[in-house]
């Protein structure tokens, strides 16, 4: 089955991909061979390339595989994606991508950037399979910029394979990929006399580890090893089946897996006001998802045709300390931070226990699509009517410094367990001249009102419904007409009442998703095929579609797969 794609947009289909390069087999870089298509870093140092459609923001894109929204749902990552660093799906998996930036169809909606689409491959009546791999190391790059010495990473690997064949020659297909990476960035902030590029004046390598044995022998709390090379992973499966049922009726079944992560320092910090870290302390930030998906094909007539989806995605957003002790944990560990006095200074401190931002970290998000839909040809028109539903049930715990705050003024203070003095003033500032001053207090924390911290959570349903109805209409051999609507509407839970918010602003916070007003979306759109004329003839109207894709007018009309 295919669909007839009405509006700009462009497809790019197995040769492109197998041709065009790709530094790192990633869908980004093949779309952005359309001008309209453009990667931007610009995020905040997660280096991650955000796909921006005709200059707007990559929250506002879809990114669906074999048309299951695979988006990011709450809205925290990079890509727009719902991983954090990676396309959710091998690139050998990949038969055809395709973006849409204006789409009259009525299958399209929530979005307002571009609408990206993934087709996978499936398995054939012959068996073929393949496989790569691809190295690099510290011999292939620098060992300067400008002029500083950059610490060595890991070696960079990148390896797969991928199967495709019958199960039951004409019946029964199946198609495997598998894809790994590991890699590593240079980690070149530290204390001084450790060997790193930048190192963090005010804090000497003996004095890290003078704190971290003292941590270890009278608190039991490990702050782990200087970090030199902070790794990357990532691990992508994918598997489809695809069943013949009989002539009329066709199945489809998809599960694809992402695990991966990358290690990033937390409270790490250079200057004036130094503060070092151990491994423990940094965290391991990525995704870990599941998605499961099952389609079937049914054409009941010449006329008559149905379609019927369901996926099922589990994500897990990872914001991991490698050395644990966040407060939803068995094991809860707090934040110690022990101030360095340099008479000569600058002063600096080291941090043990997770970070400020990770003492209470974890996002996951479950969500069930299901779609329904049925084409019905009669004579010049072909119509097509069905409904959607979204539902996503999300759980995002984040909270502060969870585990609470322990303020040492020095060394000695922390061998006798003696927490800083304050001022009494709930000074919380961690700067080393705050602590080494004695103006932080000893002990401050954040924590729910009933005592368990996953109260603190915001714990939700949501759910999209989506009605559409469309009509294809072949006015005359020249003009087309696509005529259709679409409505989605909200329903789902409220916050809890906040008094406080009620007394401040004069209104509750108890506004639900049903209170949202439906969305309704008209379509309207008209394709002329024009008169053999001038340099428009009916030989370089045919050439212009062979290499674009497109008939002349001013609307691109596609013969898109699924």
């Amino acid at each position: 089955m295919s669909q007839l794609a009405v509006g700009p947009g462009a497809s790019f289909t197995t040769e492109v991909l197998a041709s065009a390069p790709s530094f790192n087999r990633d869908v980004r870089d093949i779309i952005r061979l359309d001008p309209r298509v453009s990667l931007d870093r610009d995020d905040g140092g997660s280096g991650q390339d955000r796909i921006s459609c005709l200059g707007g923001n990559d929250r506002g894109n879809a990114f669906t595989v074999d048309g299951i929204s695979q988006g990011d749902i709450y809205g925290l990552n990079d890509t727009g994606f719902s991983s954090r660093s990676s396309t959710p799906i091998p690139y050998d998996a990949v038969r055809e991508t395709q973006v849409q930036f204006a789409p009259f169809d009525v299958d399209y909606g929530s979005f307002t950037g571009c609408a990206i689409n993934v087709v996978t491959k499936s398995g054939t009546n012959d068996y073929k399979f393949g496989g790569f791999f691809e190295y690099s190391d510290n011999g292939m790059r620098g060992d300067k910029v400008r002029g500083l010495p950059v610490a060595d990473v890991k070696p960079e690997k990148r390896w797969g394979a991928w199967l495709g064949g019958p199960i039951i020659k004409d019946r029964l297909f199946i198609f495997g990929a598998y894809e790994h990476q590991e890699a590593g960035q240079s980690q070149d902030d530290g204390p001084t006399g450790a060997g790193y590029a930048n190192p963090q004046t005010g804090i000497s390598l003996a004095q890290f580890n003078e704190i971290s044995d003292v941590l270890s022998s009278v608190y039991g709390i490990d702050t782990g090893p200087l970090v030199t090379n902070r790794p990357f992973k990532n691990d992508r499966y994918f598997g489809r089946l695809d069943w013949q049922i009989n002539d009329d009726h066709r199945f489809e079944a998809t599960y694809q897996r992402l695990e991966e992560s990358t290690t990033r320092p937390d409270d790490l910090f250079t200057g004036s006001s130094p503060q070092a870290i151990g491994l423990n302390t940094y965290y391991l930030s990525g995704t870990k998802s599941d998605y499961y998906s099952g389609r079937l094909y049914s054409q009941w007539s010449d006329n008559f045709s149905t379609e019927l989806r369901y996926s099922h995605s589990k994500v897990i957003d990872r914001q991991d300390p490698i050395g644990g002790g966040e407060a939803q944990s068995d094991n809860p560990i707090p934040r110690i931070i022990v101030g360095i006095d340099n008479p000569s200074g600058p002063d600096g401190a080291v941090l043990a226990g997770p970070g400020n931002s990770r003492s209470a970290n974890d996002l996951q998000t479950r969500i069930h699509q299901y779609r329904a839909v049925a084409k019905l040809v009669a004579g010049a028109h072909t119509l097509k009517v069905g409904m959607e539903l979204n539902q996503a049930d999300l759980f995002n715990l984040f909270v502060q410094n969870a585990t609470g705050t322990l303020v040492f003024e020095n060394i000695n203070d922390l061998r006798a367990g003696l927490l800083s003095r304050g001022l009494g003033n709930n000074q919380t500032s961690t700067t080393p001249a705050n602590v080494v001053g004695g103006q932080t207090e000893g002990a401050f924390g954040n924590f729910s009102s009933t005592g368990d911290v996953t109260d603190a959570a915001a714990a939700f349903k949501r759910s999209i419904y989506s009605i559409f109805a469309q009509d294809e209409w072949e006015v005359s051999d020249q003009l087309t007409a696509v005529i259709g609507v679409r409505a989605d509407w909200y329903d789902g839970g409220r916050p809890k009442l906040n008094s406080v918010f009620l007394q401040r602003y004069g209104f509750p916070n108890t506004t639900a998703f049903s209170n949202l007003a439906p969305t309704i979306m008209p379509r309207l759109a008209l394709t002329y095929d024009m008169d053999d004329f001038a340099v428009f003839g009916r030989e370089d109207q045919r050439r212009s579609r062979h290499l674009l894709g497109r008939r002349p007018g001013r609307l691109v009309r596609q013969r898109l797969p699924e």
